[in-house]
């Protein structure tokens, strides 16, 4: 072989090697970026009604969530607390590309059927602001524990009345699951150590408005002249049923209590038209159901137990389906800026 031969065949050989380095390092790079990202998983959530704080609180948690873990979200939501036009929705999507679910029903029964055809789907299916009737679900996602809600509103309500006199109820969906929850353990709680205090009329449903919350409110001050206090339960309760207190200028005579959304209280509890908001963050929920519903579809669904730590949340716990979040916070005009509320 000539000299001008072995140099073109150095060439050659050097020139293929540099091939085979470049494809090795492309692979390299390219399963190096796929452990990277992972699977992109895709959660939609369905709200009891779109235009809802709480639930603009909760669609951040899961935004943050989305960013941190590589995921998409999508809430999609009847414009109204209707049952029918939710069970439409979750019907609609069955049979999309959805990973996981979450559903936070106006009605547990009205649902159930429908969230038991998307399970058989093979989807992870979360209900969230509901009880124990949607079977179907992988977990209940609570903001709080429903017991300890509910006795903590009794306990700020029955402080604020003085232990004693007659009081109503009113709450959003008389149907819906969560909610009950809530005011059966308050109901439960005031009979066993407020027994001196009397509710005068079957609970109140609002269907989660505004103004019949307002419209409720005035009924029940003009029909019970010599009530004590209003409990209120839903986003709605507090701005509308303080608007009722404060029209009447009652606010040194009539308790009221509620779980509401705050920013929307704030003024009420200003001027004594609300005198204690018990709340919760619904962030939780939205940022918990990107986590846990990735780890289940990652097949890593056995790391989901009690205790355990969820980046960027923190701890939580779990008995048997229900996931509870976070704790209770009495909220008062005075301790308000306190904490970092946004919702």
């Amino acid at each position: 072989m000539g000299k001008n031969e072995k140099k073109r065949v150095l060439i050659l050989v050097l020139f293929l090697l540099c091939i085979v380095l470049g494809a090795c390092n492309t692979s390299d790079a390219a399963q190096s970026s796929t452990e990277e990202s992972g699977e992109q998983y895709k959660v939609m959530f369905i709200p009891k009604l779109i235009e809802s704080d709480f639930y603009k609180q909760a669609e951040r948690g899961a935004i943050d969530a989305c960013n941190e873990f590589n995921c998409k979200e999508a809430f999609i939501g009847p414009v109204e607390a209707d049952s029918v036009e939710q069970a439409k929705i979750l019907e609609d999507n069955i049979n999309l590309d959805w990973d996981v679910i979450v559903v936070a029903p106006n009605d547990d029964a009205a649902m159930e059927s429908v969230v038991r055809r998307a399970k058989n789907t093979g989807k992870v299916i979360f209900g969230w602001s509901t009880g124990e009737a949607l079977e179907s679900v992988d977990y209940v996602l609570c903001p709080i524990e429903y017991e300890e809600q509910g006795h903590q509103m009794m306990e700020a309500f029955a402080q604020q009345m003085g232990g004693e006199g007659d009081y109503a109820i009113i709450t959003g969906g008389l149907n819906a699951a969560e909610l009950n929850a809530y005011l059966d353990a308050a109901e439960e709680y005031q009979k066993e150590f407020y027994p001196e205090m009397n509710l005068v009329t079957p609970r109140i449903g609002t269907d989660e408005k505004q103004q019949i919350c307002y419209e409720k409110a005035l009924e029940v001050i003009q029909a019970y002249p010599g009530i004590k206090g209003i409990l209120g339960l839903s986003a709605p309760a507090g701005p509308g049923i303080g608007q009722a207190i404060r029209d009447k200028g009652l606010q040194e005579e009539l308790t009221f209590v509620t779980c509401s959304a705050p920013n929307m209280c704030k003024d009420y509890l200003k001027d004594g038209s609300l005198d204690i908001n018990v709340i919760f963050d619904p962030y939780s929920v939205g940022y918990a159901a990107i986590y846990l519903g990735k780890l289940i579809c990652e097949g890593r669904g056995d790391e989901i137990v009690d205790g355990m730590e969820i980046p960027g949340l923190g701890e939580i716990s779990i008995d048997g389906k229900a996931v509870v979040l976070s704790e209770p916070v009495w909220l008062t005009f005075k301790n308000y800026e306190q904490y970092n509320i946004d919702y």
